[in-house]
């Protein structure tokens, strides 16, 4: 194999330093600005999950309005035509019409209990709606901030790697001149790719994330989308209450889970009585007016009132009643019946211990679910606590990195280090403050995670305590 020369060696090192990528072109006419609240406002209307519970929403407020005719009563007309021959007997040609109510009474508050469960629903419905939509419009923030920092993480290594090319420059003529060895020329151009490396997966980062937002707001994938704003270098929380009661109180009260567990006891909490009432029977009353007659016009007026009492008791449930009328003028009448279904509602038997197991197991996992509740909270706010300690002290270390960065320049202009642990230093500070920004997104994503928890009205605004307004816009 033929040796390479000095200058072909070059050229194959400049070409991994600086590889040429073939670049798209991009209609700029199809660019579009937004900035957070936009996004906002555009992730909520697009938003088809949202959209249908809302609509399931209104429904079930329908749904709740109409529950209130199971308390009106049942009213019935009815027509009837009876032809009849007999032998040795006049022809019988009735006709009747009716009109009837039947009004249910007591049912052991069974309407009352369904009624309070669907209003129940609907305020849970409500809740997990403002839930799903305070979900979206984090999911949205967090994005939004995300690719912001990542566009700085981006501008950080570009700046980094323009005076990673130009030391590769200098240590070209310095290799010539023989004042470095071949080695460290080579270490250089490596240290230097690595840069290249980890841009590329920045930038192939922040793409994905691009796409991911473009979906949350219903923007057209082939659509450039310029988000407006910039990182707050300087944010360190938001949070100005230090009292964890503070937190664990708000979390308890505003507690989507916690809220649909108190409506479940509730509900177990109406079975049990209704359980134990079992022995009450059902009861409606009947009234029905009428008019006969052989034929029209129907002059004969007639009516009946009734009571009925149905008892849902174990083995032998059985229904009775009594009614008493007058069909037409002389004729009255008054009757009772009964009825029993023998080895019928066999499971009413055990139907009160179930509703109390039932009842347990719900307040034991009530009492679970505030457990972790605090827990979380807990974790959360210690959590910051060390971050926010981290985030401090990385500060100064990153002050401290700027100085001996600038104090390495001039080392090297005098030759006390060697081009190689000056580019070195150079790129440590730049991962350092590279690093400083995903610290800073953390805190932020962690509060407004902890925010979220606990339900607080500071969620809503959180954004703009780490954005700020880019210059010029």
């Amino acid at each position: 194999m033929a040796a390479l020369s000095y200058g072909q060696t070059n050229d194959s090192f400049r070409s991994i330093a600086n590889p040429v990528l073939p670049v798209a072109a991009v209609p700029t006419d199809r660019a579009i600005q937004i900035d957070i609240d936009e996004a906002l406002e555009r992730a909520v209307e697009s938003s088809d999950v949202l959209g249908f519970a809302r609509l399931d929403y209104r429904i079930g407020v329908v749904r709740h309005g109409l529950s209130l005719r199971s308390f009106l009563p049942d009213i019935t007309f009815g027509y009837t035509q009876e032809d009849s021959v007999a032998y040795y007997a006049p022809d019988s040609h009735l006709r009747r019409i009716s009109l009837g109510v039947d009004q249910l009474l007591y049912a052991g508050g069974r309407r009352i209990h369904q009624r309070r469960m669907l209003a129940d629903q609907l305020a849970i419905q409500k809740s997990n709606i403002e839930k799903m939509e305070r979900e979206l419009r984090l999911e949205v923030v967090n994005r939004y901030i995300e690719i912001l920092k990542l566009k700085l993480q981006i501008a950080i290594l570009e700046e980094n790697l323009a005076a990673g090319e130009k030391q590769i420059t200098i240590a070209e003529e310095e290799l010539r001149l023989g004042e470095i060895t071949r080695l460290d020329y080579v270490e250089i151009v490596l240290a230097v790719q690595d840069l290249e490396i980890e841009l590329a997966l920045l930038r192939q980062e922040e793409k994905r994330l691009v796409f991911e937002v473009k979906e949350l707001l219903g923007i057209e994938a082939n659509r450039v989308v310029e988000l407006a704003g910039t990182i707050n270098s300087s944010f360190e929380g938001l949070l100005k209450v230090e009292d964890v009661q503070y937190y664990i109180d708000a979390a308890r009260k505003n507690s989507f889970e916690l809220q649909r567990r108190d409506s479940e006891l509730a509900a177990l909490q109406a079975a049990l009585r209704q359980a134990q009432n079992s022995w009450l029977p059902r009861v409606s009353t009947q009234a029905e007016i009428s008019v006969s007659g052989e034929g029209f016009p129907l002059v004969s007026p007639g009516f009946s009132l009734g009571l009925s009492l149905d008892f849902s008791t174990p083995f032998i449930p059985f229904r009775t009643g009594i009614s008493a009328g007058s069909d037409a003028i002389g004729e009255r009448s008054l009757g009772m019946t009964s009825s029993a279904d023998v080895g019928e509602n066999l499971e009413g038997v055990q139907s009160v211990r179930i509703a109390g197991i039932d009842l347990q197991k719900a307040q034991a996992e009530m009492q679970s679910s505030k457990l972790r509740l605090e827990f979380s909270v807990r974790q959360q706010l210690e959590t910051r606590f060390h971050l926010l300690e981290n985030l401090r002290l990385e500060i100064e270390k990153l002050q401290l990195q700027i100085q001996r960065q600038a104090i390495q320049a001039l080392m090297l202009e005098i030759g006390e280090i060697t081009r190689l642990e000056y580019l070195h230093s150079g790129i440590e500070l730049t991962r350092l403050r590279i690093e400083q920004l995903s610290r800073i997104v953390s805190l932020f994503q962690l509060e407004t995670s902890l925010l979220a928890l606990c339900g607080l009205d500071l969620l809503e605004s959180s954004h703009n305590y780490i954005l700020l307004a880019e210059e010029g816009r």
